[in-house]
């Protein structure tokens, strides 16, 4: 049987996996969506600042309380500024810059030129420093006909920032699973135990042993699980000895009257014999004597059968089973097709094969089978009887022409007394020879079936080669 994963370790393997799955995907967004959402944070920023410059606009100031208002803000947000003025000239200078954007004077002058050629406003643009190579955002924003402010602020750390963030989120995804896993190892360790024990018990259950008890003395759910099992095993265990108890009843029975049988028959055949002969000349009376012998015949017979069926449902410790060669079996076979079955067009061929079996029985199997081809074939019909391995069994096969069965008689002909004519005549026999031929089967751990096609019956009996064979 394949071996596949238990319960527990597919709920942990699809924890920690889901986790990380989680983790994975938040870290995707970070490396996405975080730099972005950053860069646009620190343009609002930007945006609101341009209120606390707007005295520059009306040209109210003095460059000492611009240079507060200017420190005061990189206090807070780290945004440095530059202002710009159109002179007479159509040209535009930069007329104040912050003590904090001293050293990147040139870098706000060609951020101001790219504002003026690209036409946009506001502008914003992310440009490196060419003095010491830090990456600053830009914001450009004309105030009025004539003034300009160039905003800009470092993103230096911007890129570090989210990769930080990017581990941090996958590791602690990767520690969260290895501690759930963890957690749910111990915390489901008992009820795990428990479940694989319920398992134990409803498989020896499949078997018929009743054995083993759960007896958990919980109150959740898996508790109330075992005492349904536990309950079921109980009511199983009672109907099962009463069904065995019932039928051993019935076979024993069935056998005392088959035995009590034989005594008043024997007595009415040998009255009827001695009748017979008392009535040499009387047509008629002989004619009552030999129908009271016939249907003694026939009652003996049906005994006979019913005892052997008897004998068989005892088991297979009943009849000792033994190495033979198949091909002893079928001269046999040969020596009563040439007399008791002399009257029949039957072919024999076998394959030569080593098996382990009763060799009174299987000779039982397939005289019964040649019965029922003669008493059911076509009149006159030709018979083939059969052996040779097939796999791993040697099979054992009598074939008449004709007797078609249905597919409800396939299924129950080898049931005792089921017989195909509905009318239910002794013609036929009594129907015990197929159950006869299906105990000799589980006795040697056979299997049998029967197949009809192209105007032909075939009866099988599949023998296992290899028990008891070296």
């Amino acid at each position: 049987m394949k071996r596949t994963l238990g319960l527990r370790s597919k709920v942990i393997l699809a924890f920690f996996f889901a986790v990380l799955g989680c983790m994975v995907i938040l870290g995707a967004v970070c490396q996405i969506a975080l730099r972005p959402l950053m860069v646009w944070d620190s343009r609002r920023q930007m945006e609101n600042c341009l209120a606390e410059i707007e005295p520059i606009r009306t040209g109210g100031y003095k460059e000492e309380s611009m240079e507060i208002i200017c420190s005061d803000i990189y206090d807070k947000e780290l945004i440095s500024f530059s202002f710009f003025e159109r002179g007479e000239g159509e040209e535009c200078r930069q007329f104040f810059s912050s003590k904090y954007n001293g050293l990147n004077l040139k870098g706000n002058q060609k951020a101001f030129d790219v504002y003026l050629q690209a036409g946009m406003d506001p502008y914003v643009v992310e440009r490196t420093d060419d003095a010491n190579q830090i990456k600053r955002l830009y914001f450009i924003k004309k105030l009025d006909e004539n003034h300009y402010v160039v905003m800009n602020k470092s993103i230096r750390g911007l890129d570090q920032l989210v990769r930080l963030v990017t581990t941090f989120i996958l590791t602690s995804g990767i520690v969260i699973s290895i501690i759930g896993c963890i957690l749910w190892i111990g915390l489901t360790r008992s009820l795990m135990t428990q479940i694989i024990k319920i398992s134990q018990v409803t498989k020896d259950i499949s078997e018929l042993n009743f054995d083993q008890k759960l007896d958990f003395r919980r109150t959740d759910e898996v508790g109330v699980l075992a005492e349904s099992v536990d309950e079921l095993s109980d009511k199983l265990k009672a109907s099962i000895e009463g069904m065995q108890r019932e039928l051993e009843r019935r076979k024993t029975l069935i056998r005392n009257l088959t035995h009590e049988l034989r005594t008043p028959l024997t007595t009415i055949q040998g009255y009827a014999e001695n009748l017979q002969l008392s009535y040499k000349d009387g047509q008629r009376e002989r004619r009552f004597c030999d129908i009271i012998l016939e249907e003694c015949e026939a009652m003996d017979q049906l005994v006979k059968e019913m005892l052997e069926l008897s004998r068989l449902e005892k088991g297979e410790n009943v009849y000792k089973k033994e190495k033979m060669n198949i091909e002893e079996l079928f001269q046999d076979i040969r020596r009563q097709a040439d007399t008791v079955f002399s009257q029949a067009d039957i072919s024999i061929r076998s394959a030569p094969q080593r098996v382990y079996a009763n060799r009174l029985l299987l000779e039982r199997v397939i005289t019964n089978y040649l019965k029922n081809a003669i008493q059911y074939g076509r009149a006159g019909g030709k018979i083939w009887v059969t052996g040779g391995m097939e796999g791993e069994e040697y099979v054992l096969a009598v074939t008449n022409e004709g007797g078609s069965l249905s597919p409800d008689d396939q299924e129950h002909i080898w049931e005792a007394f089921y017989k195909t004519d509905k009318s239910r005549r002794r013609s036929g026999g009594y129907g015990i020879g197929l159950a006869i031929v299906q105990e000799i089967a589980h006795i040697h751990g056979a299997r049998t079936d029967v197949r009809c096609a192209e105007g032909k019956t075939t009866f099988y009996f599949r023998l296992p080669v290899g028990n008891g064979i070296s």
